[in-house]
């Protein structure tokens, strides 16, 4: 028996729905399969993430793509070996009884207050505003220490107009609290992927096959989370 590669992988968050896909592959087996053995590596964010790997300090790393580049202008070399979303799951939400009407055009965010979660929300944002036209008319708010539930809880009061997560952010807030909430994905607007699966350069030149063993089990992880939600 093929004695069995240790791979770290560092998620970009603590474990999620989103994430499901990689621990299915490591429940049923997919990883073990092509002789992986992978620890997880519970996350601050994505350009936490995405910076740990290319460092070397995580074999692989699931991260945003606009933190891979916000890390590579920053000098740092990490490497999207796959795209695994193809567009971003950030979105800005907000409670149709806090922000007045439905949300359905960045257009409307002018003269408004949103509070994003991270820092790679809070650049998507702002590029969602400079395409509109209105990024000089919105009070985008700097990213908020205590995370995503502290912001959340300022739609929910009224103290911001609306917020910026990712979606189902919206929907679980307006289920929780019985009121009726509108989300506008980012990703309809911005043409650049969401998810991605980063190395480092060197670990990419010294293992090629364990990134291939690695990806093919998670797309069966894939497959059979889309199958069985």
């Amino acid at each position: 028996m093929t004695e069995s590669r240790s791979v770290s992988f560092q998620l970009n968050w603590e474990p999620n729905g989103f994430q499901s896909p990689y621990f299915l592959a490591r429940e049923d087996g997919f990883y073990e399969a092509e002789g992986l053995e992978v620890e997880f590596v519970e996350g601050h964010g994505s350009p936490f993430a995405a910076e740990r790997a290319a460092r070397g300090d995580s074999d692989i790393a699931l991260a945003g793509a606009s933190a891979v580049l916000a890390k590579q202008s920053e000098g740092l070399e990490p490497l999207a070996v796959a795209a695994v979303t193809q567009k971003t799951p950030a979105a800005v939400y907000t409670l149709r009884d806090v922000f007045g009407e439905e949300l359905s055009e960045p257009e409307q965010l002018a003269g408004r207050t949103v509070a994003p979660s991270a820092t790679k929300t809070r650049i998507l944002t702002a590029q969602l505003l400079e395409n509109a036209d209105i990024r000089d008319e919105v009070d985008l708010l700097d990213v908020d220490p205590h995370t995503h539930h502290r912001v959340q809880h300022k739609v929910i009061d009224g103290t911001v107009d609306a917020a910026v997560g990712v979606v189902t952010n919206g929907i679980e807030i307006g289920r929780e609290h019985d009121r009726t909430a509108d989300e506008l994905p980012i990703g309809d607007y911005l043409d650049i992927y969401g998810m991605t699966l980063v190395t480092g350069p060197e670990f990419a030149d010294e293992n090629p096959d364990a990134i291939r063993s690695f990806l093919r089990a998670t797309a069966r992880g894939w497959a059979a989370a889309t199958r069985d939600p």
